[in-house]
C-alpha cells in the first residue's frame, strides 16, 4: 500500500459525507473578478473595523444560540 492511500483510507471524512470544491478557475473567475471591480468600496478606520468584527461576532453567537 502506498503513503497516497494510507492517507485516504485514514482520512476524517467531510462534514455531510461530500466534499464540495468551492474554488472557482476558468473563465466563470475572470467573470467574477470583472464583476467585483464595479462593487463599490469603502474604507473603515481602525474603530469601525473593531465594530465590524464585534457585530459578526455577536451574529455568530446568537445563530448558534438559536439553533441549539
Amino acid at each position: 500500500m502506498s503513503n497516497n492511500e494510507e492517507v485516504i483510507n485514514y482520512t476524517i471524512q467531510p462534514h455531510g459525507g461530500e466534499l464540495i470544491n468551492r474554488v472557482i478557475d476558468g473563465e466563470q473567475r475572470e467573470r467574477l473578478i470583472e464583476e467585483a471591480a464595479a462593487y463599490k468600496s469603502i474604507t473603515l478606520n481602525p474603530w469601525e473595523i473593531f465594530d465590524l468584527e464585534l457585530y459578526r461576532y455577536w451574529w455568530i453567537q446568537s445563530f448558534n444560540w438559536i439553533f441549539e
